[in-house]
């Protein structure tokens, strides 16, 4: 809804939009969806295609020095298919195994080791490969963290945690990053997770009550003196979640609030999934009288655009 809006008014106001999307068969509905959404605009589409020998050998020399010759490049370009991504990992990689060791300062190959090496052939199974590394405790406090989004803060970790003491997340946080599986985050002053890859396999690797994570979530936003607009988000994400642990009339309210940004960003779809989290949970019956109007009038309002948009 949000890119349809976008399209009707690119005549009279023009702009720049940029979109990316993964090329995988499990995207291609969602990327054909957006298509068709932006065609009248005529974008242009581009394909980004493998590094070259070149790119990956100065992604080598950032990461390694310029110690290492061709032959070693070459390798990581064939192993990696030239995703970058998966250039990093298998440095990393190769480093863990012992392939990769430091002397006097700088790297050196062991090429009988590296010719030995089993080595995973995917940025799935590679990255796997990195959370075996994980001490038990890291990598069940950096699973919390995947439940808590694509990014969150150290404070809130910890108050999600289960009476985790805060230099233990404090470790197991430098840890991720020291596997190269989160990165400081500059805009949330907190961390995200490297690839979405990543916080996907640890949230399946969730073990407990995922209600439970939620509800601390919602209680530790709900507690915030003020909320930007991704925190509301946040907060009726985790609150809708935590049901029936976290209370109804809470959640539906943060939904509630939720929704009006969605309204007002013309984020309809989003908009309707809330209301709709609302109703389901009997959240409506537990609203004020002024509450239950919104309630009505957002609803209204949606089911407008919904009906004049299909």
């Amino acid at each position: 809804e949000v890119l349809g809006a976008l399209v009707a008014q690119s005549n009279e106001h023009p702009f720049v939009l940029v979109l990316t999307a993964r090329s995988d068969e499990a995207s291609a509905a969602a990327l054909q969806a957006a298509r068709d959404v932006i065609a009248p605009m005529r974008p242009l589409s581009l394909s980004l295609r493998p590094l070259a020998h070149a790119e990956v050998a100065e992604l080598v020399q950032r990461s390694l020095g310029d110690a290492l010759d061709d032959a070693f490049v070459a390798q990581v370009v064939a192993r990696s298919a030239g995703n970058p991504l998966m250039v990093g990992q298998y440095l990393q990689a190769m480093k863990d195994a012992g392939v990769l060791r430091p002397v006097w300062g700088r790297w050196e190959i062991d090429a009988e080791a590296l010719a030995g090496v089993a080595l995973p052939s995917s940025v799935f199974d590679l990255l796997m490969s990195r959370m075996a590394h994980l001490a038990e405790r890291t990598r069940e406090l950096l699973s919390t963290a995947a439940l808590l989004g694509s990014q969150t803060t150290l404070e809130q970790l910890v108050a999600c945690a289960e009476a985790v003491p805060f230099k233990d997340v404090q470790r197991a946080v430098a840890e991720g990053v020291e596997e190269r599986l989160i990165e400081p985050s500059a805009s949330i002053d907190g961390f995200g997770f490297v690839h979405d890859r990543i916080r996907e396999a640890l949230v399946g690797s969730f073990v407990g009550d995922r209600t439970r994570v939620h509800a601390r979530a919602a209680a530790w936003l709900d507690a915030l003196p003020e909320r930007t607009g991704r925190q509301v988000f946040e907060r009726a994400w985790h609150a809708a979640r935590a049901l029936p642990r976290y209370p109804v009339p809470a959640a539906a309210n943060a939904c509630l609030a939720a929704a009006a940004l969605a309204l007002r960003d013309h984020a309809y779809g989003q908009a309707y999934e809330l209301l709709h989290a609302v109703q389901q949970s009997g959240g409506v019956a537990t609203l004020d009288v002024e509450a239950r109007r919104r309630f009505h009038r957002s609803a209204g309002v949606n089911l407008r655009h919904r009906t004049t948009t299909m």
